[in-house]
């Protein structure tokens, strides 16, 4: 009784330790300027870092991307929990394969497998716009609301789009 069948049951306080005592680190590669931070459990950045970043330069993308996520992870203060990262392009989240992201210069990138290993922590990867369209559900919508739309525009115009809370 008090809590549902097959999960354990947690006071509050503890909940709360939880919340507070553990981050993931969320960044985003779309445009020049490679952005992350460490967030905490409410969605709270408690750090911002950003690397500037050039593909006419002939620049590996790969080297920026692996640069702020090594001064993101030295800045978390509390266990990490995970990695996500959002960026342009056709992604297979499941896989963790960048399929093409011409922003990037990455035809075909397994972006997961290389910063499992590097990191050992979960690593999730999603389009940019799926990944907004995540953020605003889980930490800014009205509790009632569980069909909505996020559409980016930038250098493309995409869309994430959550219906029945499902991530489409």
């Amino acid at each position: 009784r008090g809590h549902r069948r097959g999960l354990p049951s947690v006071d509050r306080r503890q909940r709360q330790m939880c919340i507070r005592d553990s981050h993931l680190i969320g960044v985003d590669l779309a445009g020049t300027v490679l952005e992350g931070a460490v967030f905490d459990l409410r969605g709270q950045a408690v750090h911002r870092a950003s690397v500037e970043f050039d593909l006419s330069r002939n620049q590996d993308a790969l080297e920026p991307v692996l640069d702020l996520l090594d001064r993101l992870v030295v800045e978390a203060s509390q266990p990490l929990l995970g990695i996500g990262v959002g960026l342009p392009g056709l992604i297979d989240s499941q896989l963790g394969v960048v399929y093409h992201a011409s922003s990037l210069g990455w035809p075909q990138l397994a972006l997961g497998d290389i910063l499992r290993q590097r990191y050992q922590l979960p690593v999730y990867l999603v389009n940019d716009s799926q990944g907004a369209a995540l953020a605003e559900y889980t930490f800014a919508r009205e509790e009632n609301i569980h069909d909505m739309a996020v559409i980016l525009v930038a250098q493309a115009v995409s869309a994430g789009i959550i219906l029945g809370g499902q991530l489409y």
